[in-house]
C-alpha cells in the first residue's frame, strides 16, 4: 500500500532555501540535490518506516541523504494513510531546539 505524501508549508519553505542556496553554488549542485530527494521521498511513500525515530525528539523520523549534510524529518500518519513532511535542515543547525520552537505538535 503506498502512503499519500504531504508537504506543510515548513518543509517548502526550508526546501527552497536549501535549493536556492545550492543554485547559488551552481545550478547542476541544485539540480542533483533535488533529483536525489525526490527519489527518496517517493521510496518513503512505498517503505514509510525505512527511517529510524529521531532519537531527540520522538514524534519525527529523520531521513539522513548520503551525500548531502541535510535530514528531512516526518511522521507516518497510518490513520490517515500518509507521511507529513515537516522539514528539511542542514545537519549542523541545533535541531532539536527548531523541532521543538517550530513544530509544536502532540502526536500523543
Amino acid at each position: 500500500m503506498l502512503f499519500e505524501r504531504r508537504y506543510l508549508s515548513t518543509f517548502d519553505e526550508s526546501f527552497n532555501e536549501v535549493v536556492e542556496y545550492l543554485s547559488d553554488i551552481a545550478t547542476g549542485v541544485a539540480l542533483r540535490f533535488v533529483n536525489e530527494l525526490d527519489q527518496q521521498l517517493k521510496a518513503l511513500s512505498e517503505m514509510p518506516y525505512l527511517y529510524p525515530i529521531y532519537q531527540y525528539d520522538k514524534r519525527f523520523r529523520k531521513m539522513t541523504m548520503s551525500d548531502w549534510k541535510y535530514a528531512v524529518f516526518y511522521i507516518v500518519n497510518e490513520e490517515q494513510n500518509e507521511i507529513i513532511f515537516y522539514s528539511i535542515l542542514h545537519t549542523s543547525r541545533d535541531i532539536p531546539t527548531y523541532l521543538k520552537n517550530t513544530h509544536k505538535l502532540d502526536l500523543s
